[in-house]
């Protein structure tokens, strides 16, 4: 893990936990009552953002999470390395914020 120097300053080094590459970093989340993988929270570098800077969340489709109907679900192909589906859609529109994770990688869509 390591956290970028121009990261801004609230930013903490979980933030920075599993490096995808191409600019984009993911921190695993666990569900609070049992640690079980939840999701995770993405942040990329975001030429759309005034600090450069964008975050965004996804929940993971497995049946621990089956409780929780409000949020939409990602495939999880494989843990280790990260594989996901289908691809994630930040809301920004900058180059980064549509692609993949794939092999433990972003991919770009």
């Amino acid at each position: 893990m390591s956290r970028p120097a121009d990261a801004l300053e609230w930013f903490d080094e979980g933030m920075f936990e599993i490096d995808l590459g191409d600019g984009v970093w993911a921190q695993r989340t666990t569900r609070n009552k049992d640690d079980l993988p939840y999701g995770l929270i993405t942040t990329h570098r975001c030429t759309s953002s005034p600090t450069g800077w964008r975050q965004g969340s996804l929940m993971f489709d497995l049946p621990h999470n089956a409780d929780d109907t409000a949020h939409a679900r990602w495939k999880v192909e494989s843990m280790d390395p990260l594989t996901l589906s289908p691809s994630i859609q930040h809301n920004c529109g900058c180059p980064l914020s549509h692609g993949y994770i794939r092999d433990g990688k972003w991919v770009r869509a």
